[in-house]
């Protein structure tokens, strides 16, 4: 979350779940429910809501969060 807080904060970002620090995909068991994980925590944890998105990635279970910058300071 510190980083979803950090990227709206600053200059927005991309955070790829389901690849490893390599970059090499790795794929999440279940893409659904990780999805509606990040999204519930990223709502409960963060205030005010950040402006992002989530995508669903299907052809290799991976999940995109690109982070917008907002104009109104966001904390964790």
């Amino acid at each position: 979350m510190k980083t979803v807080s950090a990227f709206s904060n600053y200059n927005g970002g991309t955070i790829r779940f389901g690849v490893d620090d390599n970059g090499n995909v790795k794929g999440l068991l279940d893409v659904k429910q990780a999805c509606l994980d990040i999204e519930n925590k990223i709502n409960d944890s963060i205030s005010p809501q950040p402006n992002y998105t989530l995508e669903i990635q299907n052809n290799d279970q991976t999940i995109k969060l690109t982070v917008k910058v907002v104009f109104k300071t966001v904390f964790i």
